[in-house]
């Protein structure tokens, strides 16, 4: 064979083209909010294929929607609205949370999320 020789191999898989997710925007270590202000947390990735982000809690489920409360939206980032304070839940409003993004190519997660809304007076998170 000289450099003349084309090799042409067949039968083989094509080799996966792409990248596995990495982020943009990686949320911050903590978020306090006003409930009559409402907060979000955003995240943003990228790779080859586009990753899908979504976001779970401390135990590792997932945050699912809560109308009024908690929303997730198209960009990736996750919504709280403003709320009275009598709607208040500890496990949406004084929670922790991660983003995750995910494509064929990897997973990854961002840094624990530690969440802290209240109404007119209080304590700054430690």
């Amino acid at each position: 064979m000289d450099h003349n020789d084309t090799i042409v191999a067949v039968g083989l898989p094509p080799l996966l083209a792409g990248q596995g997710p990495l982020f943009l925007v990686e949320p911050p270590p903590r978020l306090e909010f006003s409930n009559s202000s409402g907060g979000r947390l955003d995240c943003a990735a990228q790779g080859s294929p586009s990753p899908a982000l979504r976001w779970l809690l401390s135990d590792g489920a997932p945050a699912l929607p809560i109308p009024g409360l908690r929303l997730s939206l198209r960009n990736g980032s996750l919504a709280f609205p403003p709320f009275p304070p009598a709607s208040f839940r500890p496990d949406v409003h004084a929670a922790t949370y991660r983003c995750v993004a995910t494509n064929a190519l990897g997973r990854v997660l961002s840094r624990e999320v530690k969440l802290r809304a209240g109404g007119w007076k209080w304590e700054p998170l430690r």
